[in-house]
């Protein structure tokens, strides 16, 4: 391919279709990457790309102090922590969260990024995981109690919440009683 073909296909270059094809060497080499990629389709390979990805990013802007404020979200960093919160929770991924983010903030170099990021940014994900866990009819109390432990590892976020429910539906969760409210504690 000639740098006049190679300029005037370049998204053709960078999509997985032509990578398929043998990346311009050919039927033979598509073969065995078009294998692989049937093999690795029931691994975790891809999500933890994705998460790596994502948290990667998260941790560049965040760490930058273009963190989304309001309603505003320019560059989609909720939806991009939402995309990490439901592929380490649903796909059962057993990572420290805190310890990725401190990771990846290994990345940038010294004096780029914040040193607080990837407590801030965990912040950030336990709340963009509220909503995700509602959306799975998961009780707001239920919710809070779980997410009051700050859990780094999210895979194991559904499991407690499961069995929290499960013990609320025991006769046994009715003789505990209500859960303590502020102004009991108090007095």
């Amino acid at each position: 391919m000639n740098f006049r073909n190679c300029r005037a296909s370049w998204p053709l270059l960078c999509t997985p279709r032509w990578r398929a094809r043998g990346g311009g060497r050919g039927h033979r080499a598509a073969l065995p990457a078009q294998d692989r990629g049937r093999r690795a389709a029931g691994r975790s390979g891809g999500d933890l790309c994705g998460a790596r990805d994502k948290l990667d990013t998260l941790t560049g802007i965040f760490g930058i102090g273009l963190a989304p404020s309001g309603d505003k979200d320019p560059f989609g960093l909720r939806r991009a922590a939402l995309g990490a919160v439901r592929i380490l929770a649903e796909k059962s991924l057993a990572l420290d969260v805190l310890e990725l983010l401190t990771l990846a903030r290994g990345h940038f170099a010294a004096g780029v990024v914040a040193d607080s990021v990837a407590q801030d940014l965990h912040a950030f994900m336990l709340e963009r995981l509220k909503p995700y866990l509602r959306d799975k009819l998961f009780e707001a109390d239920e919710i809070d109690a779980v997410l009051s432990l700050n859990p780094t590892r999210f895979d194991q976020v559904l499991p407690r919440l499961k069995a929290l429910q499960a013990f609320r539906a025991l006769p046994q969760a009715e003789a505990t009683g209500p859960p303590p409210t502020s102004a009991s504690v108090i007095s």
